[in-house]
């Protein structure tokens, strides 16, 4: 997938991603069929991704509990 820019969404920020071979002109015209046969691809779209930026997956993380613990303990020895 290729970055293709972001943008806010209802308030959230978001990247959008964007199949690479879609926008590729010399590609478009040696090949009129997406090689993983994408139905969207003979209208000019092909698949877009959009990965959700403003939401830290940190915030997510139980940093007191007991497996966090446990699991740190172990890559820090390692290291």
């Amino acid at each position: 997938m290729r970055y293709w820019g972001r943008f806010k969404d209802r308030g959230k920020l978001r990247l959008k991603f964007i199949y690479p071979i879609t926008h590729s002109k010399s590609f478009r015209k040696s090949n009129p069929y997406c090689p993983m046969w994408h139905p969207k691809f003979l209208n000019g779209k092909g698949c877009t991704a959009y990965l959700r930026v403003d939401e830290d997956i940190r915030e997510r993380i139980n940093y007191g509990s007991e497996e966090f613990k446990k699991i740190y303990n172990l890559r820090t020895g390692s290291e």
